[in-house]
């Protein structure tokens, strides 16, 4: 089984291990870019169950630190999946927004 994960905005998972003076950090499903800001990846971050840093994946899922991002994944953690998608301006995942969230409220009200 294979834990799949994206980035959730606002939020820098840190995957464990000591850090030295001056080193980056890792972020789950994140990656620092030139200015040395830290973006949300366009692929999901993929563990395997056996992998010893899987328990620390789920950690993350079940405290809302990252998102699922298959179904698989979320029942898994005993969490809730939402559909996500990227969005195109600031590259972070987000709840897929539908048609019914997009319309003014009382739209089509009559």
């Amino acid at each position: 089984m294979k834990l799949s994960v994206y980035a959730r905005e606002g939020h820098c998972a840190h995957w464990p291990g000591i850090k030295h003076a001056g080193q980056q950090h890792d972020y789950i499903g994140r990656v620092c870019d030139e200015q040395r800001r830290h973006r949300a990846l366009e692929a999901p971050t993929v563990l395997d169950l056996a992998d010893p840093m899987a328990q620390r994946l789920l950690e993350h899922l079940r405290d809302g630190a990252v998102w699922p991002a298959d179904k698989a994944t979320a029942d898994l953690a005993g969490v809730p999946y939402v559909a996500l998608s990227r969005d195109p301006e600031s590259g972070e995942w987000a709840p897929t927004k539908t048609a019914e969230s997009k319309a003014p409220k009382g739209a089509g009200k009559g």
